[in-house]
């Protein structure tokens, strides 16, 4: 979807969250729950997550493309998982270990988000983020709800080159290109129900993990 000239980027961002929010809500259940599994399949596949030990994953609201069922066969194979829970220092996002159904609370959203006895992930340890977003171009820009979480997420993370970031979402919510600002946080690769691009970040020179 191309993206209107003229308009100023907030302008361009708050255009594209509505369209992209009322794709996702038309989109029925059933063809939700078709895309987690196409997903899931995807992400089975995917050999850029195969050596990661701790996997952040996210819990979806909104219409979000679920990657739970994806993370589940990551956990089968060992991964361990670890789910984002909203504070009040930044990174605002912290990452904990939940050990079964009554360890899940509402946050602040009305997300569920691990109860705060849960054990704590240090993002130091984390090998790879399952990120969400309501649109993403093949730079690996994203387009979130203008919280700002990832952004301020990713560049905290110690020893960029060595964790894997992706973004999840339905195939539709791929555009020719977000908007975006300085701070906008990109990802290495997105994967859709149909779909697994490798991010090119011309301006970016670490390394990437290979596939």
């Amino acid at each position: 979807m191309p993206i209107a000239s003229g308009k100023s980027v907030a302008e361009q961002k708050r255009r594209l969250r509505h369209e992209m929010s009322e794709r996702r809500r038309m989109c029925a259940p059933l063809a939700r729950s078709r895309a987690a599994s196409a997903l899931a399949t995807k992400i089975a596949e995917f050999a850029g997550l195969e050596r990661a030990a701790v996997v952040a994953g996210y819990v979806p609201i909104r219409g979000e493309i679920d990657p739970r069922p994806a993370l589940t066969t990551l956990s089968a194979k060992g991964a361990v998982l670890v789910w984002p829970r909203v504070g009040t220092t930044k990174p605002r996002l912290g990452f904990f270990r939940v050990q079964n159904d009554a360890e899940w609370t509402h946050g602040p959203f009305g997300i569920l988000e691990p109860k705060p006895e849960c054990a704590a992930v240090p993002i130091a340890a984390i090998d790879a983020f399952v990120v969400p977003g309501l649109a993403f171009d093949a730079h690996g820009y994203r387009l979130g709800w203008g919280g700002g979480f990832y952004d301020e997420l990713i560049p905290q993370i110690p020893v960029r080159a060595k964790v894997v970031l992706v973004g999840v979402a339905h195939d539709f919510q791929l555009v020719r290109r977000c908007p975006r600002e300085p701070f906008d946080a990109a990802v290495d690769w997105v994967i859709t129900d149909r779909q697994v691009i490798r991010c090119s970040q011309p301006q970016q020179t670490q390394k990437r993990p290979s596939p």
